[in-house]
């Protein structure tokens, strides 16, 4: 049902960037019990790390075929020789505003020839909070 309207976790190449991206509805990537076993587990979301060295982001998608997607960039690295992303500041704030009602769209620096399973940095963000994506469901 919600693959339909786009609101299921997808991946997928970037038409502007020309490099993979994920996007999905928290409010509906969910893990479904009762479905067949290779299409029970969907999820999307971001999550930062932070500690005394400093912080970094990290986005993940895995859709209902199992295709999983992340991505990583620093925030900040006072005590490491890390470098953070100049935009990094943006990512943070969005990040805070994902709730579940959010449509999570990131997109990577991988080429639709790399593997998902190589890393990736982000390069985009979008978060859209917004009453048209269905409920959320169990």
């Amino acid at each position: 049902m919600y693959a339909t309207d786009k609101a299921d976790v997808q991946i997928y190449v970037d038409p502007v960037n020309h490099t993979l991206a994920a996007s999905g509805a928290l409010g509906t990537a969910r893990t479904q019990p009762f479905a067949p076993a290779d299409k029970q587990t969907k999820e999307i979301g971001c999550w930062v790390d932070a500690g005394f060295s400093g912080a970094m982001f990290t986005c993940q998608a895995i859709t209902a075929a199992g295709q999983l997607l992340r991505c990583s960039s620093v925030l900040n690295a006072p005590a490491s020789g890390d470098v953070p992303v100049p935009w990094g500041d943006g990512f943070a704030q969005g990040i805070a505003t994902l709730n579940g009602d959010s449509f999570l769209t990131f997109i990577t620096d991988l080429l639709p020839a790399q593997s998902t399973s190589d890393t990736a940095e982000c390069i985009g963000l979008r978060v859209d909070n917004n009453s048209k994506y269905y409920p959320r469901v169990p």
